[in-house]
């Protein structure tokens, strides 16, 4: 029997999920010093229950964790209320079942709420307009989601037992000790010793030496099943990876591809989130969303090569009755100027769920990935922090997640503003000239130069053995 002390991490885990992926590279890290097992915490069974029956299901399932804590001596959870429950108030009584009998505890933030106010003038607008319904439901769904946070803050500030805190923001290292142990940093807290230590980390997942290991696994991977048929030695790929979700900005990736001249492909590493699926489910509503943006494009696109072969017919027949026939020089001349564009449905390729580990490799083949999200309540980004472990050149959105994110990366991509296509299309071919390829079990594979890391795998193990020995 092993003498090592016992750690239990709750997480999603077996899932097609980023939380589950991380996971897996802490479980690898921290079982060289410790006996760790992982707890699943199931979104089929937690986030998805609906009806009595599956409902009274997943707070027997919380339960059942609840006696489990007590073998351990200490518990992670990898925290986000989504995970617990689809409504907050739920999420956070079954966090408190969850950790009743801990020992010792750290969580790790995936998402950190923040009460929510709603302003002045939004009321005042809506009170103009004589929205009194949607006033009342404002303030009804703002009371308990601000009850709901409080209901978890108090709840893990009672606890007599030893408990840290790992985030992956500077933004949120500052919340989580405001809340959890007073403002640190102001004047009168400066000096004072936490007693729920808060640590941050960026989202890691391998380590400097795993990276060529993993590309061992092309040798079995499910991609040359799903990747299109390569057009010529020309052809460039764009990467975005990650669920349908409305907050991706992936139209922003597509109009860019619009842009770009039409050597240039998006392959779309992504799928409908199976915890979104219902009985009799019809087509997401972002899906939706990006495919009719893609039809219309293609239909304007058809109707320009339309114009475009008048317009030449019209040229051609004026050569031809004056001089008795065109030269070849004039209709290559022509055939150039008139030239007719692929539709973006060529260009754009839904490849649909994959593997974890063939989401990843797909990063590896693309000459840029993209990351052209808005701003979302999300702290951290999964495929960001693969494809910054990866070396990949990342072009990505000015928004607050990455604004954040670079202050731990800021040299390993390059911003664009929300939304704006054209910069993404300019800047691209500029600044993925100095890229080279090479033959890996039958993939062409992308490389740029390697840029070293501060905040990896190791950095983050080190956080975790802080938050197991913190007493």
């Amino acid at each position: 029997m092993s003498n090592r002390p016992k750690i239990a991490i709750l997480s999603t885990w077996n899932e097609i999920c980023g939380i589950a992926h991380f996971t897996k590279g802490i479980k690898e890290g921290l079982e060289r010093d410790y006996d760790v097992e992982v707890l699943p915490t199931p979104r089929m069974i937690l986030g998805n229950a609906k009806d009595a029956a599956e409902r009274q299901a997943a707070d027997n399932y919380c339960r059942y964790l609840g006696e489990r804590v007590k073998e351990f001596d200490h518990v992670n959870i990898q925290f986000e209320p989504g995970i617990f429950a689809s409504d907050m108030e739920t999420a956070m009584k079954r966090f408190k079942l969850v950790i009743k009998n801990a020992k010792s505890l750290s969580i790790t933030w995936h998402y950190l709420g923040r009460r929510k106010t709603t302003s002045r003038a939004e009321f005042l607008a809506l009170l103009s307009k004589g929205k009194f319904r949607k006033i009342l439901a404002l303030k009804r769904s703002e009371a308990l989601l601000n009850a709901s946070w409080s209901f978890l803050f108090k709840t893990i500030q009672s606890k007599k037992i030893p408990i840290s805190h790992i985030v992956h923001t500077r933004r949120d290292e500052h919340l989580a000790n405001a809340i959890f142990n007073g403002d640190r940093f102001s004047e009168k807290g400066r000096n004072k010793v936490s007693k729920q230590p808060v640590m941050s980390t960026p989202l890691t997942y391998l380590s400097v030496e795993g990276k060529e290991k993993f590309l061992d696994k092309f040798a079995t991977s499910n991609l040359k099943n799903v990747l299109p048929e390569k057009k010529s030695e020309e052809t460039r790929y764009l990467g975005v990876f990650g669920f349908f979700s409305g907050y991706k900005g992936f139209e922003t990736a597509i109009d860019a591809i619009d842009n770009l001249p039409p050597n240039y492909e998006l392959l779309m590493f992504s799928s409908v989130h199976e915890s979104t699926l219902r009985i009799e489910s019809r087509r997401d509503e972002y899906l939706g969303k990006i495919y009719d943006h893609l039809k219309k494009r293609d239909k304007a696109i058809r109707g320009r090569n339309a114009k475009k072969a008048i317009e030449k017919s019209k040229l051609l027949a004026k050569l031809d009755g004056k001089s008795g026939k065109t030269s070849k020089e004039a209709k290559q001349l022509m055939d150039k100027t008139f030239e007719k564009r692929r539709p973006l449905s060529e260009r754009v390729h839904f490849l649909g769920a994959v593997s974890d580990d063939d989401l990843v490799l797909g990063m590896m083949l693309c000459d840029a990935v993209l990351f052209p999200y808005i701003n979302s309540p999300h702290t951290a980004s999964g495929p960001m922090a693969q494809a910054i472990e990866l070396g990949r050149r990342i072009f990505a959105s000015r928004n607050i997640q990455f604004v954040e994110l670079s202050k731990f990366h800021g040299k390993h991509f390059e911003f664009c503003d929300i939304g704006n296509s054209i910069e993404y299309a300019q800047k691209i071919p500029r600044m993925t000239e100095d890229r080279q390829d090479r033959m890996v079990h039958g993939y062409r594979v992308v490389d740029y130069p390697d840029t070293d890391r501060e905040y990896d795998m190791a950095h983050a193990i080190s956080l975790y053995e802080k938050a197991i020995a913190h007493k």
